[in-house]
C-alpha cells in the first residue's frame, strides 16, 4: 500500500479495483489471469491495481491489505457512500496529485486546469516527470475525481462549468464514524491532544480533505463527544481535542458495518 505513482494511464473506476482485489484475495494474481476474468487489457489491471494500492486495500500485487475486509463488508451492507469516503482519504494520503489539489486549492474554492498543470510543474511533488506526463496524469487525475465511476458521487471536486477549465471544490460532512476513523489514523504517535485548528486545516486531516471551515468540523466532533469518542476542550483559552487511548481505528470500521443504514 502507499504512496504510487499518480501517473496513470487509466482514471480510477471503483467498482473495478474492487473486482481487481477480490481476485487477488482469492488467490489469482497474475495480470494475465487477472484480464481475462474481468475481460480487460493488462495495463488497465495493473492501473487499476495502482489505484487499489494507493485506496490502501491492496499490499503490492498478491495480496491486500488489512483494510480491505472492512471495505468489503461494507460494500455488502450497501454503504457505499461511506466506502468512497473511505477510499478518498487514502487517496489523499497517497496520491501526490489529489493531495496537491486538495490543500493546495481547497482554501480557495475553485481552480483552473492551467492552473494545476503549472503548479505541478513548478513543484518537487513529481519531480523528474515531463511536463507531458503531468498533464496526462492531471488530466487522469480529474476525472477519476468527477466521474461516476471513480468519486464523482462525493461531489468534492467538480467541473464548474461545461466547455470551460474550471474546477469548484465543495465541502461534505462524511459520515461521524468514518470521521472518527479518519482523526484516530491520522493521529499524531505519543500525543495526548490536539488542536482543534489542526484538525480543521493540517496534512489529510478531516477539515482540510472534506473542505470544511473550523464551525462545520466542530459540529461533527461534538457528535462524536457525544458517543465518547473523543474530549473537547474548549476553556482558558485551549482549544483541543483527545481520543480514547484503548479505541483502535478499526474499531470505528466496525461500527460503521454494524451501525443500521438510515
Amino acid at each position: 500500500m502507499g504512496q504510487r505513482s499518480p501517473l496513470q494511464s487509466f482514471k480510477l473506476d471503483v467498482t473495478k479495483m474492487f473486482s481487481v482485489a477480490d481476485l487477488i484475495c482469492s488467490g489469482v494474481v497474475s495480470l494475465q489471469d487477472i484480464g481475462q476474468a474481468l475481460a480487460m487489457g493488462q495495463r488497465k489491471v495493473r492501473s487499476l491495481r495502482e489505484w487499489g494500492c494507493m485506496a490502501n486495500i491492496l499490499e503490492g500485487s498478491r495480496s491486500t491489505t488489512e483494510l480491505y475486509p472492512y471495505i468489503r463488508r461494507l460494500k455488502e451492507t450497501g454503504k457505499w457512500l461511506q466506502v468512497l469516503q473511505l477510499v478518498y482519504y487514502w487517496l489523499c494520503r497517497n496520491n501526490s496529485i489529489i493531495g496537491y489539489i486538495v490543500h493546495g486549492y481547497g482554501g480557495r474554492g475553485k481552480f483552473t486546469v492551467e492552473e494545476l498543470n503549472k503548479g505541478l510543474i513548478e513543484s518537487y511533488v513529481l519531480s523528474g516527470t515531463s511536463e507531458k506526463n503531468i498533464r496526462k496524469g492531471v488530466n487522469v487525475t480529474l476525472n477519476s475525481l468527477t466521474d461516476s465511476q471513480g468519486l464523482g458521487n462525493l461531489g468534492l471536486i467538480q467541473k464548474a462549468m461545461q466547455g470551460t477549465n474550471w474546477y469548484s471544490v465543495h465541502p461534505q460532512h462524511p459520515d461521524p464514524l468514518v470521521a472518527a476513523y479518519i482523526i484516530y489514523t491520522s493521529w499524531p504517535p505519543n500525543t495526548a491532544k490536539v488542536a482543534i485548528k489542526e484538525i480543521v486545516s493540517g496534512q489529510n486531516t478531516l477539515g482540510r480533505i472534506f473542505f470544511l471551515d473550523e464551525m462545520q468540523v466542530m459540529t461533527i466532533l461534538r457528535k462524536l463527544e457525544a458517543r465518547g469518542f473523543v474530549k473537547i476542550e474548549t476553556v482558558a483559552g485551549l482549544n483541543q481535542i483527545g481520543i480514547n487511548p484503548k479505541l483502535p481505528p478499526d474499531d470505528f470500521l466496525d461500527m460503521l458495518i454494524n451501525e443500521v443504514k438510515q
